[in-house]
């Protein structure tokens, strides 16, 4: 992920740990209970800057042009798990449980 100087990286700054939500965009007008997925990831996060090791390579996978990152004052931010949720209602179709858990010692 990327953040711009402010609020968000001043808070990271002070405490690294973090949670990070994503979901499926096509549950929200979804009337199927079978199409409500998301992941939720709990961990620490690390600011990346641009004098930073790995930042070329960061930078470089949020997809943005080269050029930027020469004017950038932003900070990648890597989020190193320490827990992964899955919740896929999808895999009740399966008889898996619908909520998936990762612990530290799996990853």
């Amino acid at each position: 992920m990327a953040g711009e100087p402010g609020r968000k990286l001043g808070n990271i700054k002070l405490n690294p740990r973090v949670s990070v939500g994503i979901f499926d965009p096509k549950a929200e007008f979804s009337e199927v209970l079978h199409d409500i997925t998301g992941l939720q990831i709990s961990g620490h996060a690390k600011l990346i800057g641009r004098e930073d090791p790995g930042f070329e390579e960061a930078f470089r996978l949020f997809g943005r042009p080269q050029a930027w990152a020469e004017h950038w004052f932003g900070k990648m931010i890597e989020v190193v798990p320490d827990r992964i949720e899955l919740l896929c209602m999808a895999l009740k179709l399966e008889d898996y449980a619908a909520r998936q858990i990762w612990p530290p010692s799996a990853l």
